[in-house]
């Protein structure tokens, strides 16, 4: 403990979760809610129906309750429900998937084709009997983390700029081992709780390395832009609910935060 910190109890981290599960059961009632107006009005059999989030929640899984803190499973993997034309009622899959592969998904159920060089794969494709190959999907995190999963692993890379251009060629020069880089055998260990990289072995640092070598291929292939937009137009008192709400951490200073409120942008 540092000299500020605060003891949490058993009761403390049963009421914290008790309020996540209030929030899930009302999430669950107004979904419920909304089925039940679409089969009322008739198009339930034919209208596609993608359940999913931007997020998950660790609530001291890992000593910690946030959901930007790190990119363990119980921040970033998010549920992923279809329902209608082209999905089984009732039929679970552990295909790897993407948020990236709903708008093919919906582009395919409406019969139009993706624009070139979009990414992500329709989830039809991914449950089909003959799915297409995928063995990893990768994530970044907003405080400078990247990672890779795949069905046994996890590899994720703290302290990592993802703005440089140079960001390949550092990570692929990056010591495997410490605590800024995470290897996880979720075989074993699906909680994330042991880094295998702080005493790593030969087989550990085997893994580490195919899958950061995958990492560095997948970041050379991926844009990068920085997208600030007028940052003159956010007034003061919007910046600061921004960055209150956690949601301006990148960027520039405005010169002159002032003048108007049109145009306003968040991550």
């Amino acid at each position: 403990f540092t000299k500020n910190s605060v003891p949490v109890t058993d009761q403390d981290v049963a009421h914290l979760q008790a309020h996540y599960d209030s929030m899930i059961a009302y999430a669950d009632l107004q979904i419920g809610l909304f089925f039940a107006d679409i089969a009322e009005s008739g198009h339930l059999e034919n209208t596609l129906i993608l359940i999913t989030g931007d997020h998950g929640e660790d609530l001291l899984d890992h000593d910690f309750v946030n959901h930007r803190t790190a990119l363990t499973d119980s921040c970033v993997r998010v549920a992923m429900i279809a329902v209608g034309p082209g999905f089984t009622p009732g039929s679970r899959h552990d295909t790897l998937v993407d948020l990236l592969d709903i708008v093919p998904t919906v582009l395919q159920a409406a019969g139009a084709e993706p624009r070139a060089g979009a990414h992500g794969t329709a989830l039809q494709d991914l449950v089909a009997p003959e799915p297409p190959a995928r063995d990893a999907v990768f994530f970044e995190g907003v405080l400078n983390m990247v990672g890779i999963r795949t069905a046994t692993h996890k590899l994720a890379i703290h302290h990592a700029d993802l703005t440089d251009p140079e960001l390949p060629q550092k990570l692929s020069e990056r010591p495997l081992r410490g605590s800024s880089i995470k290897l996880y055998d979720l075989t074993v260990d699906p909680g994330e709780t042991k880094n295998l990289l702080e005493d790593p072995d030969e087989a550990s640092v085997k893994v580490a390395e195919a899958l950061r070598t995958r990492i560095v291929e997948w970041r050379k292939n991926t844009a990068v832009t920085k997208a600030r937009g007028d940052l003159n137009k956010i007034d003061a008192e919007l910046r600061q609910e921004l960055q209150d709400h956690g949601y301006w951490e990148m960027g520039e200073e405005p010169t002159d935060a002032t003048t108007s409120t049109e145009d306003a942008q968040s991550d």
